[in-house]
C-alpha cells in the first residue's frame, strides 16, 4: 500500500474502569473480535493492540487493562501498566459507562491522571443503548461536568450495538499525526498468538464459571505446534486453591470439556484449520499475590519512566 500525502498514523489508548466496554469498542471498530469480552470486570489483563488501516489513516488502538484499586500484585501490575502506557499515546480515549449516569470515584481518578498528561483526550460515553435516548444528552453533560479533565471531543456510542462508531473513528483519526504505516495494511494486530489463544481459553472460563474462580485463573500455553492440516495446543489452567480445581474440571470432567470445546471451535475459526486442544488444571497457591510466580506466568511490573 502506497500512502498518500497527508496520511495519518498513531496510537489511541483506550482507558477506563473495568467493564466499561473498552474491549468491545475496539472489536467493533476493527470489525472483528480481537480482545476477549465478558460481563465480568477485569477481563483484559494484557495490553492488546488492534490496527485499523484505511486509505487516509492507520489507527492503532491500545486496549489497556481496566484501572482499579488493586487487591493483589496482579491488579497492581495491570493498573500500573495501563497508567504507564497512557503517557505515550497520541490520544487517550477515556471510556465511561452511560448506565451509571454520572462519574464514580474510579472515573474521577482516571480523569485527574489523564489531565496531568500532555496527551490530547477524548471522552467516550459508552453503553447508551442501556439508557433512554431522551436522557443521553443529560448523562453526557453529567460526565463532562463531573470529570476533572478537559476533553477535545465527547462522543456518545454503543459499542455493542455499533451506534455512532463511524463518527468516533473519524474523531480519533484527526488526532493522529501525519506519518508512515507502522504496520502492514493487512495486519490487524501484533499480539502474540499464544497470548490470543490463552485469552480465548480464559474467556470461556469466565463465562462458564462463577464467583471468584474466573479471576483466580491463568492460562499458559505449554505447546503450540502447526502441523499443516492441524494446530496442536497444550495448555495449563492455573488456579489458586485446591478447592477451585474441581470447579474448573466439573462433574465427570464436563465443565473442562465444555471449556475446551468452545475454545477449540473459536480457535478453528480464527486459524482456519482443525485444532487439537488439550487442557490441564494445576494449583499455584495465591499466584496473583506473588511477583515471582506472576513473572513466570508472563506478568511484569512496567519500568518507571
Amino acid at each position: 500500500m502506497e500512502v498518500k500525502e497527508g496520511f495519518r498514523s498513531g496510537f489511541a489508548g483506550f482507558i477506563g474502569r473495568p467493564n466499561v466496554g473498552k474491549s468491545t469498542l475496539m472489536n467493533t471498530i476493527l470489525g472483528w473480535k480481537l480482545s476477549i469480552v465478558s460481563p465480568k470486570p477485569q477481563t483484559t489483563r494484557y495490553v492488546i493492540r488492534g490496527v485499523k488501516t484505511t486509505e487516509d489513516y492507520q489507527l492503532i488502538m491500545v486496549d489497556l487493562p481496566g484501572i482499579h484499586k488493586p487487591f493483589h500484585k496482579l491488579g497492581e501490575i495491570m493498573t500500573k501498566t495501563a497508567l504507564k502506557y497512557a503517557k505515550d499515546m497520541d490520544v487517550n480515549v477515556m471510556i465511561v459507562d452511560a448506565s451509571t449516569r454520572k462519574p464514580g470515584k474510579g472515573d474521577i481518578y482516571i480523569a485527574e491522571y489523564l489531565q496531568s498528561l500532555s496527551v490530547p483526550r477524548v471522552l467516550v460515553v459508552n453503553k447508551i443503548d442501556l439508557v433512554d435516548r431522551n436522557e443521553v444528552d443529560d448523562i453526557v453533560s453529567a460526565f463532562v461536568e463531573g470529570l476533572p479533565a478537559e476533553f477535545g471531543d465527547v462522543v456518545a456510542v454503543s459499542a455493542l450495538k455499533g451506534w455512532n462508531i463511524d463518527a468516533l473513528e473519524k474523531t480519533l483519526a484527526k488526532y493522529l499525526p501525519e506519518g508512515p504505516l507502522f504496520f502492514p495494511p493487512e495486519m490487524g494486530t501484533d499480539v502474540d498468538l499464544a497470548i490470543r489463544i490463552s485469552d480465548i481459553i480464559r474467556e470461556k472460563i469466565l463465562y462458564l464459571t462463577h464467583e471468584e474462580v474466573p479471576h483466580s485463573t491463568a492460562v499458559i500455553i505449554d505447546k503450540l505446534e502447526d502441523k499443516g492440516d492441524i494446530v496442536v495446543i497444550y495448555a495449563t489452567i492455573y488456579v489458586e486453591k485446591d478447592s477451585q480445581k474441581p470447579i474448573i474440571i466439573g462433574k465427570g470432567g464436563r465443565r473442562i470439556k465444555e471449556i475446551g470445546t468452545q475454545a477449540r471451535q473459536e480457535l478453528e475459526l480464527i486459524l482456519g484449520k482443525k485444532v487439537y486442544l488439550e487442557l490441564w488444571v494445576k494449583v499455584k497457591e495465591d499466584w496473583r499475590g506473588k511477583l515471582g510466580v506472576l513473572t513466570d506466568l508472563g506478568f511484569t511490573l512496567p519500568k518507571e519512566s
